[in-house]
């Protein structure tokens, strides 16, 4: 438990800003090896290749972020859960969320990659583009598991006011991630395809970390009468997390109607709009960690019914 933060005892300001600046340095992190993404496929494979990874921001934060939205609404309750130290309920909430999670890899990972196509289409996406954006997707989407698996486990180690996990985790898969787009690129040749499996590889990486840490923690190991799909449980989950992963999903449309109107003007400005919206998101995080700090604090004190903090 050494690695949690109690939010419901202490010094607010304190605790918070402990929590805070780890998540947001995996946060800035996060947009470095993207910033090193981006850089990598633009030196080692072109414009255009640029354009068509850059093609499919929009759809990956429309599908990825949907599954984050969903996954930082889950850890809402089990934040209430160990704030109120009520263990027993704590692992059954994050058995039932684990199994939800599942089912939302499988259903996401099924829609995506078969409408990926017909999607690309109505983006506009110029037909120089549309093979690499179509091999890049395919494989980020057919490696949804990787991704929603780091961003569920991420999400429950927060709740528990660990931001110092998945910082660790990212640190790892940052370096991974830049060292195997090279191999990949600059060696193997491998084109954008490389760089979308250095992506989901890495992933894994950040993945297996953040579990790693939560099968160690004592008080989530789960008894066998814990094991069971609780139907009302993950009402109150999908309560949870359906509103963010909408209020995820609403943004990301507007980015996809930003994408059509772009790509109408030509490879050249995807591409320049790819490089660009990478530079943008960098200064988002600030604002994006905080409102994922005062959701941690929040619900572990609203569990504990510390309703004065």
């Amino acid at each position: 438990m050494n690695s949690t933060t109690d939010f419901t005892k202490g010094s607010i300001g304190k605790v918070i800003l402990k929590f805070y600046f780890p998540m947001l340095a995996t946060a800035m992190l996060q947009q470095f090896y993207t910033f090193a993404d981006t850089m990598i496929v633009g030196r080692g494979l072109g414009d255009n290749a640029l354009a068509a990874v850059g093609n499919m921001s929009s759809l990956c934060f429309l599908i990825v972020g949907f599954s984050m939205g969903l996954a930082n609404g889950f850890s809402v309750l089990i934040a209430q859960r160990f704030g109120e130290k009520n263990y027993s309920m704590l692992r059954r909430t994050l058995f039932s969320m684990v199994i939800l999670s599942f089912g939302m890899t499988v259903l996401l990972t099924v829609l995506s990659t078969a409408f990926l196509k017909k999607t690309l289409i109505l983006l506009q996406t110029d037909e120089i583009i549309l093979n690499d954006s179509l091999i890049y997707g395919y494989i980020i989407f057919g490696g949804l598991l990787a991704s929603i698996t780091y961003n569920v486990s991420a999400g429950i180690l927060r709740s528990l006011g660990d931001s110092r996990t998945p910082l660790t985790a990212i640190i790892l898969s940052s370096v991974i991630n830049i060292m195997l787009d090279c191999f990949l690129i600059f060696v193997l040749r491998t084109g954008v395809g490389g760089a979308a499996a250095a992506t989901i590889l890495s992933q894994v990486i950040s993945a297996a970390v953040c579990i790693r840490k939560l099968v160690s923690i004592d008080f989530l190991k789960m008894e066998k009468e814990e094991k069971k799909f609780d139907l009302a449980l993950s009402f109150k989950l999908l309560k949870n997390g359906v509103p963010m992963a909408l209020m995820n999903s609403i943004t990301a449309v507007g980015c996809m109607v930003v994408q059509y109107f772009v790509n109408g003007l030509g490879v050249a400005f995807t591409s320049a709009y790819s490089a660009c919206s990478r530079y943008i998101n960098l200064f988002m995080q600030p604002a994006c960690t905080a409102g994922y700090t005062i959701s941690a604090f929040t619900g572990q004190n609203y569990g504990a019914k510390e309703f004065d903090r």
